[in-house]
């Protein structure tokens, strides 16, 4: 079972975007927040009270998890913008007993519009999950920056704004999961780097070669992994398709990158064909 835990306001709008997916199970945790499979914190100013409040309700937090099973993969979804994200640390070491693959999908909110306190709360807490990602205490922090969100959504009317921002979000991280959990029909893939914790992931254009779009500027990465999600019909038909995904892959090297380049092709139900990429470092990103 994926399940999907949403902190503060991103959090669960994103959550909630992933709970039409289906096989997820959705958890939510906020200030007055209802429903079922929710956790409603006390309204608190700043993430240290919120930590300070989480922890004197760890029974609830853990309570709030208790169907979660060992072999379900668990994805915490939050924002440095949001307060509630304080909580994060009680709530992630509550999942970490309940099972052994869980990642974090931090959104890293437009600086250029946060005051003081909101950029030293984002800096804090996104540092402290990347920390957490290369200990080996969660399996992989994916990060998303907002700002470059926004440009890969392009122009959308103010009243749909955030609506669609979260579904692209989250339709993107899905099929990453997807990918990453799926038979591929070919695949170059090799082990992993276990230090390679910290992720990004990306579009691209498998016809004209454009460069990709990435959701974050992930500074020295060290391995990048392309999903082609290819149509059934040319699939059965196209005798050039894989030369044309080599040739792909290997337009978007950078011989003075220093990484290395994998990829996999998967059948997709969609009736254009799709790239996606995923992006891994081992350093911190600031």
């Amino acid at each position: 079972m994926e399940v999907v835990v949403g902190i503060g306001h991103s959090g669960c709008a994103i959550a909630d975007s992933l709970k039409k997916e289906e096989g997820y199970e959705v958890y939510k945790i906020d200030s007055k927040i209802r429903g079922n499979r929710t956790l409603s914190l006390s309204e608190k100013k700043t993430i240290q009270q919120h930590e300070a409040a989480a922890l004197e309700i760890t029974d609830k937090v853990q309570g709030l998890f208790e169907d979660i099973a060992k072999d379900d993969s668990v994805t915490v979804v939050l924002s440095g913008a949001d307060s509630a994200s304080g909580s994060a640390l009680v709530v992630l070491e509550s999942l970490r007993s309940k099972t052994d693959n869980l990642d974090v999908l931090y959104i890293r909110p437009d600086r250029g519009f946060l005051s003081e306190e909101k950029k030293s709360n984002d800096a804090f807490v996104g540092g402290v999950l990347q920390e957490f990602a290369r200990s080996g205490l969660i399996e992989k922090i994916y990060l998303v920056d907002i700002a470059r969100a926004e440009a890969i959504m392009g122009e959308v009317p103010i009243a749909e704004y955030e609506d669609r921002l979260h579904k692209l979000i989250a339709s993107t991280a899905s099929l990453i999961k997807f990918y990453n959990s799926a038979s591929p029909l070919m695949d170059n893939r090799g082990e992993m780097k276990d230090t390679s914790r910290i992720a990004t992931f990306g579009v691209s254009s498998f016809e004209n070669n454009i460069p990709e779009e990435m959701f974050f500027n992930l500074s020295n990465p060290t391995e990048k992994i392309y999903y082609y999600g290819m149509s059934k019909g040319d699939l059965e038909s196209d005798g050039t398709l894989l030369r044309k995904i080599k040739s792909h892959a290997k337009s978007m090297e950078k011989k003075e990158a220093g990484y290395s380049i994998s990829f996999a092709v998967f059948e997709t139900s969609y009736e254009e064909n799709m790239v996606l990429c995923c992006v891994f470092s081992d350093k911190v990103q600031v």
